[in-house]
């Protein structure tokens, strides 16, 4: 939800406020947060502050690669397959086996490994993804790989999906 809106549903709740008296108190907010709040943020707490629920947008876009930073625990991302490394299998603590796949994507921003782990690394072997084709891996986690470079991984909550095969 836009600032506008935000303050015309304060208004339409609170009919005795104008609309000057609402950006006085978005304003008031500001300052008690020493500027550490946008004025939607500070619209928002208003908002709450006199019982109204304003819903919050869910936006799940993709993350431009070069916007990544390590620590996200929910990101998309979409590029070109740029490289596809041989699958490698390993052995867990437990004896188990599991399985890894590696590839690298970019997308115009940067470019960044995408690591596959167990089901999701069969998942891509499946897809026969070749070099060139196009991407959009969805809630994977961004952590720092080899020489601290980030990389993003895709466990058991990621998805893949191919928007574009190369012939």
């Amino acid at each position: 939800m836009e600032l506008d809106e935000i303050i015309q549903s304060i208004l339409k709740r609170n009919r005795d406020l104008t609309k000057d008296a609402v950006i006085r108190m978005i304003e008031k907010k500001i300052e008690e947060a020493n500027g550490y709040l946008s004025m939607e943020g500070a619209a928002r707490i208003i908002a709450s502050d006199l019982g109204i629920k304003i819903e919050y947008e869910k936006r799940r876009e993709e993350v431009p690669i070069s916007h990544l930073i390590a620590g996200v625990n929910d990101v998309s991302i979409f590029g070109m397959v740029l490289d596809i490394y041989p699958p490698k299998s390993f052995k867990r603590r437990d004896g188990s086996e599991g399985k890894i796949l590696k590839l690298k994507i970019g997308d115009g921003s940067g470019e960044v490994p995408v690591i596959f782990w167990n089901e999701k690394a069969d998942l891509i072997l499946n897809e026969k993804l070749k070099i060139g084709d196009v991407i959009k891996v969805m809630h994977g986690y961004v952590k720092p790989g080899l020489y601290s470079k980030l990389e993003v991984h895709v466990g058991t909550k990621g998805k893949i999906k191919v928007l574009d095969k190369k012939n």
